[in-house]
């Protein structure tokens, strides 16, 4: 209260009304005064001449319609949105993407109305119209951008009546756009079509999207002739001026593509058939595309080039219906690509004319398929020219190889294979000018598209529950075993694969597609073996194979030395296995016998107590992220054992080999045990009774693994070739005192009642391990025992083991020796 000069008081209205009641006023004022503002020019000026200032807007200058243009969206904006604020409002900053609109101004008079004012959207499109063919292009791209975002935003607003007058502004405008010739240099018709792409990817109004379209259709209709076939289709008057979709099909095959992802069937239902028919018209081909039987070269007209960008477009649009959520559609588009590598290699159809535009992404780059001077060369075809088509069709067929469907990834991968079997091989081989070339083709592939597919193992298989195998003879007398029912399939692809039938029983990649994708990139290295005498492609194969191996996943490194097995004694002659190929083989198993992350090497003693506690804390770590590593191992040491177990292979790959797996092994078994010591002194906390099957320790790994080393031990002993070498007798030696030095050091832990009662099981097997092997040095000959001299310091120390079978066995081996060496 205020008081006066005659003592009275009145209400301070600043006192009364807050801030914000002022800001409303002050806010209504200028409404108010712009609503007087247009009052005044509404009865002063008259429709027509208030026309003419969009007529005439091509009088301009680029600079001032571009502010002309600027402003008429703006003001479009706050039409659109219903503030009906004057322009200096926050008007201006209107989102027309949200869900909803902020509503500051009450008390409007268009309170209630259902559709909102669209006449300067009509205007702007008015004004596009009137500029578009007296304008430059370079200065008509500047004005498109700012006019297709706004008309872009409008498209995704709520209203679908306002969206779809924007869309049909978008046909209108690009029927009239597309009616110019088109510069190849600046494509100009990609620009201007690509905001039906941006509003078909985000809008999710179905009848907006079903009319874009339907706009796309009738555009499609109009313009799709390239000029070179005007009898294809009738365009009326537009035929006159020759014009038609050059550098445009880019964006509009891509509003097609994404009509796949739609949640609608009759947006996805619609687009397939456009694509549908854009195949047959595109490719030209002469009978359903269904009917095309293999090997059929008459089932396309010969025509004039098809352009190389729309070839590569309409493929990418296809892809995106075989990576769509409908089974039924991606499989028949996996169909369609077939097809296209038919027209590729059809010798009677000339190859997609090549434009020199930036927009083939998946073009093969000059420097790499030149950078040796033997570069690929497809059969009577230039390959970087060729390849540049192939190129989108294998790379898609590999990402379905990936796909979460177990039918549609199946499929991706048998057409795969075919087409690499049908068009990437010369017919005989007597085409050697071109057998060179075809071998850096093949092994680009193997490089770029088979190789990669491995990385689906990783992403799509699943836990589910399904527990690792371990090998026959795998002795668990630390852990809980898994029940049978549990382990996972030790077979190949062949045993899940139900009779009579082409569908896989599981649904994890690696149980449906990893075998029949080793399978086939196998029998094409043999085949490029037998068609070009050079198994250059066996180092591709190896290399997928190294893939596996380095996998984080058990299951993948399990199966890929299983097959690796395989292919070295079974799908390979053992006459053509190069030198390098074994080489390469032995590096690969015997890293597979290491423990990753494990902080000491065979370097360091035992005494790893005293080193960082850091790194021990990270390899505690890296075990409790990936525990199911432990499974490799013991897999590792069996594939390794059977190999070489196998007197052939074993001949065939020479002694150097040979002895260099089993110091692997000794190296293996060595590392195991240290993993073991650490976690004993660093065992895992405990977090309830354990129910299910756990992964096996190293402990049990590395009982596995001797009993594989006495079996070889033995091997080398009766060997006389072999056991006459130097570096054969410092295995021999190592890997024996290892065994007995190992033994009596639990012995001793034994004595002093410092076992678990899961280490006097070991105990118990170890001590069989060590009394089978003494057995067998004694029941040799007397020449062989002499190759025993050098072990007699270390049988010597086993006269104080405690086990009475292995003191006896000692006993008797030293006097065969001690008898040798008097009658030497």
């Amino acid at each position: 209260d205020v008081s006066t000069d005659d003592g009275s008081y009145y209400l301070d209205a600043d006192v009364m009304l807050g801030d914000d009641e002022f800001e409303f006023e002050e806010e209504m004022d200028k409404k108010a005064i712009d609503e007087t503002n247009a009052r005044v020019i509404y009865d002063n000026i008259s429709d027509e001449l208030s026309d003419q200032i969009y007529i005439r807007s091509g009088s301009l200058s680029a600079v001032a319609l571009k502010d002309f243009i600027f402003q008429l969206c703006r003001v479009s904006r706050m039409e659109i949105a219903g503030y009906g604020g004057h322009v200096g409002s926050k008007a201006n900053n209107v989102d027309l993407t949200t869900v909803h609109y902020r509503k500051q101004h009450t008390l409007l008079n268009n309170i209630g109305r259902d559709t909102p004012d669209i006449y300067s959207l009509q205007k702007l499109v008015e004004v596009t119209h009137y500029n578009m063919d007296s304008r430059p292009r370079l200065i008509f791209a500047d004005i498109w951008n700012t006019v297709s975002s706004h008309l872009t935003s409008t498209a995704l607003h709520d209203n679908a009546a306002v969206a779809i007058y924007a869309v049909d502004s978008f046909r209108q405008l690009s029927i009239q756009f597309l009616q110019r010739e088109e510069l190849a240099v600046f494509e100009f018709q990609r620009k201007f079509l690509k905001p039906f792409e941006d509003v078909m990817s985000q809008c999710q109004n179905s009848s907006v999207k079903e009319f874009l379209l339907k706009a796309i259709e009738q555009i499609i209709l109009m313009f799709e002739s390239d000029g070179s076939d005007s009898s294809s289709m009738q365009r009326g008057s537009l035929s006159k001026r020759n014009t038609s979709i050059q550098s445009g099909w880019r964006p509009i095959l891509a509003v097609i593509g994404l009509a796949s992802r739609d949640a609608d069937d009759t947006i996805a239902n619609l687009g397939y058939a456009m694509l549908t028919t854009q195949l047959r018209q595109s490719l030209k081909i002469s009978k359903p595309i269904e009917n095309v039987k293999v090997g059929n070269t008459s089932c396309f007209f010969a025509s004039t080039p098809m352009r190389a960008d729309k070839f590569i477009d309409l493929v990418d649009a296809l892809l995106m219906f075989i990576h769509g959520p409908r089974e039924e559609m991606s499989s028949v588009s996996i169909d369609h690509l077939v097809t296209f590598a038919r027209y590729i290699s059809d010798e009677n159809i000339p190859l997609p004319k090549s434009c020199n535009t930036s927009h083939t992404k998946h073009h093969i780059h000059d420097e790499e398929l030149n950078s040796d001077p033997r570069s690929p060369v497809l059969p009577g075809k230039e390959s970087s020219e060729e390849l540049e088509f192939w190129w989108p069709i294998l790379l898609g067929l590999s990402k379905s190889v990936g796909d979460a469907r177990p039918n549609i990834r199946i499929k991706g991968l048998v057409t795969l294979l075919a087409i690499i079997n049908q068009h990437f091989f010369s017919p005989s081989s007597e085409s050697s000018s071109s057998g060179t070339g075809d071998i850096q083709t093949l092994q680009l592939i193997f490089k770029g598209i088979l190789t990669p597919s491995l990385e689906h193992a990783e992403t799509i298989t699943t836990a589910s529950g399904k527990k690792l195998p371990l090998p026959d003879g795998f002795i668990r007398f630390m852990t809980r075993s898994a029940p049978a029912r549990d382990v996972a399939a030790k077979g190949g692809r062949k045993d899940r694969i139900m009779e009579g039938s082409n569908v896989a029983k599981g649904n994890d990649w690696i149980d449906t597609t990893f075998d029949h994708l080793m399978d086939g990139s196998i029998s094409l290295a043999l085949k490029s073996i037998e068609v070009y005498k050079d198994d250059i492609l066996v180092e591709e194969v190896l290399a997928m194979f190294n893939t596996c191996l380095v996998s984080d996943s058990a299951l993948l490194v399990i199966r890929g030395m299983k097959r690796l097995q395989h292919f070295v004694t079974s799908d390979l002659h053992f006459g053509t296995v190069t030198e390098k190929t074994w080489a390469t083989v032995c590096h690969m198993l015997r890293r597979c016998l290491s423990v990753r992350g494990l902080p000491f090497d065979d370097e360091i003693d035992s005494k790893w107590e005293h080193q960082n506690e850091q790194l021990i804390h990270e390899f505690l770590l890296e075990e409790e992220i990936l525990p199911e590593r432990r499974y490799i191992g013991s897999n590792a040491a069996m594939i390794l054992g059977t190999f070489l177990h196998d007197k052939q292979v074993a001949e065939r790959m020479g002694v150097e080999w040979y002895l260099f797996l089993i110091s692997g092994l000794g190296s293996g078994i060595r590392s195991w045990d240290r993993a073991a010591a650490i976690f004993e002194s660093y065992p895992p906390k405990s977090t309830g009774p354990i129910t299910e099957a756990s992964p096996p320790q190293y402990a049990e790994t590395s009982l596995y693994a001797r009993k594989w080393m006495t079996r070889l031990l033995l091997k080398i002993f009766a060997d006389k070739t072999i056991i006459a070498l130097p570096q054969s007798k410092v295995i021999l030696r190592a890997e024996f005192e290892s065994l007995i030095n190992s033994y009596l050091k639990k012995e001793a832990m034994e004595s002093n009642n410092e076992n678990s009662p899961g280490q006097a099981l070991e105990i118990e097997h170890m001590s069989k391990i060590v009394c089978d092997l003494l057995e067998g040095i004694n029941e040799m000959d007397e020449t062989k025992i002499a190759s025993v001299n050098s072990l007699t310091s270390t049988l010597s120390a086993c006269i104080q083991i405690n086990n009475r079978s292995i003191r006896n066995t000692v006993h008797k081996l030293l006097q065969k020796v001690l008898e040798g060496q008097m009658q030497n």
